[in-house]
């Protein structure tokens, strides 16, 4: 896992101006094959749709380990 910083946008409902925000995110990087990484785009509706359920599936039972942040 690696720390990153991404910028989410979110969409105004009223359509209004889109706004962005910067946060601290964590990525899970790839260790496997690279020719078993898609070529196409990401999207999360169709994640949703799609894939949410074998995910949940294979992932649900997981805890996370390692370093906790101190406060």
């Amino acid at each position: 896992m690696e720390p990153v910083t991404v910028t989410v946008m979110t969409t105004d409902d009223q359509g209004g101006d889109d706004d962005t925000e910067r946060v601290e995110a964590d990525m899970y990087l790839w260790d496997g094959d690279p020719e078993d990484i898609s070529k196409e785009g990401w999207d999360l509706v169709t994640f949703e749709r799609e894939r949410l359920d074998d995910w949940l599936e294979l992932f649900g039972g997981m805890e996370l380990v390692g370093q906790e942040d101190s406060d």
